[in-house]
């Protein structure tokens, strides 16, 4: 690709302008203002699909590229009349101006005047990106004022076919060759660093005595602050009191069935009711065992257990009454006469 003949690309704000050697058609590609925005490459991997697509589209091949700058994407002053000694200053100052955090520059020399040249790199960068990613290579980057493109800074066919064909005088006034002022291509940030290298310094020796002052007030003056001042608080050691044993009660043994007195009512309104629940629960062991009618209202069987009842024997004795009755109630009293009351209700009849 060394022998290829150039491809000039013309950058624009918002397009490029390719021009392809022995052909007279200019091909634009408008830049999507999610890619580019304000001369500066927001999504690169963007840009790279664009031109992409738009190489593609087009079947260029590729071949080495010479970038020509518009006045659009470049910041420009004469310096012609501004003396020798005091260039560096006010190419610093003017630099100060662009407002672009990486930036390369140069002085070119047109029409017997000296006309300092900045783009931002960022730009510049992520368009050569998008190129070499498919095999071209900048071969040379120009500002169009050096071409005499006149105030719209665009290449016509003609006047492209003429300029890529020269290669001295490309090479003379390329933007990445050697420059003769502060330096080509160098970063914004350095410029101001050699610029306030006395502010930075002091600035710099400022911030470490403030850190070593913080570290020893913290470390040594404050500690011996609070020891001067700390008293001695006696410690008071709480007695330890024994727990107190917890008493628990001997259970009383349950009192046998047959002392037990059993009470069936029938309130159920059936005849019959009490004895036959009474033949139920005769062979659990009740040796008492007195039936009778009531005239209460109830709608489900009510069971009263006095405390006399044991546990075991409560449990032998709902296990008979829900097999005939499975809706029932239970309750606890010591004032009745009887230490079982049964109750049968309305509506409830034993087997």
């Amino acid at each position: 690709m060394a022998n290829s003949p150039l491809t000039a690309v013309n950058i624009f704000r918002d397009k490029l302008l390719i021009c392809v050697a022995r052909s007279p058609k200019i091909y634009e590609l408008r830049f999507s203002p999610s890619s580019i925005k304000d001369l500066e490459v927001v999504n690169q991997s963007e840009l790279d699909n664009q031109i992409k697509s738009f190489v593609t589209a087009n079947s260029l091949k590729p071949t080495p590229l010479l970038l020509v700058l518009s006045s659009q994407v470049t910041f420009e002053k004469d310096i012609t009349p501004i003396p020798q000694a005091s260039r560096k200053e006010i190419i610093q100052s003017f630099l100060d101006t662009v407002p672009f955090a990486s930036i390369s520059f140069k002085t070119f020399h047109y029409q017997d005047k000296d006309i300092l040249v900045v783009i931002n790199r960022n730009l510049y960068d992520g368009i050569k990106h998008g190129f070499e990613a498919l095999g071209f290579s900048v071969s040379a980057v120009i500002p169009a004022l050096m071409l005499g493109l006149g105030s719209k800074d665009t290449l016509s066919a003609e006047a492209c076919q003429l300029i890529i064909k020269k290669t001295d005088f490309i090479k003379n006034n390329d933007f990445l060759s050697e420059t003769t002022e502060i330096g080509s291509f160098q970063q914004k940030e350095q410029q101001f660093l050699k610029k306030h290298r006395l502010l930075v310094a002091l600035f710099s020796l400022f911030f470490i005595a403030s850190a070593l002052g913080t570290v020893y007030y913290f470390y040594v003056l404050l500690p011996q602050s609070t020891a001067r001042k700390s008293v001695t608080v006696p410690t008071i050691r709480p007695t330890r009191t024994p727990p107190t044993p917890t008493l628990t009660p001997t259970p009383t043994p349950g009192i046998p069935i047959s002392s037990l007195s059993l009470q069936i009512l029938n309130a159920s309104g059936i005849p019959g009711q009490a004895t036959a629940l009474q033949r139920q629960l005769t062979p659990l062991g009740f040796s008492s065992i007195k039936t009778g009618n009531a005239s209460v209202n109830l709608s489900r069987p009510l069971i009263v257990f006095s405390p006399r009842v044991s546990v075991d024997d409560r449990n032998r004795i709902l296990e008979i009454i829900r097999s005939l009755y499975p809706d029932n109630s239970v309750q606890e009293s010591a004032q009745g006469q009887y230490d079982v009351i049964i109750t049968i209700a309305k509506s409830q009849t034993t087997p």
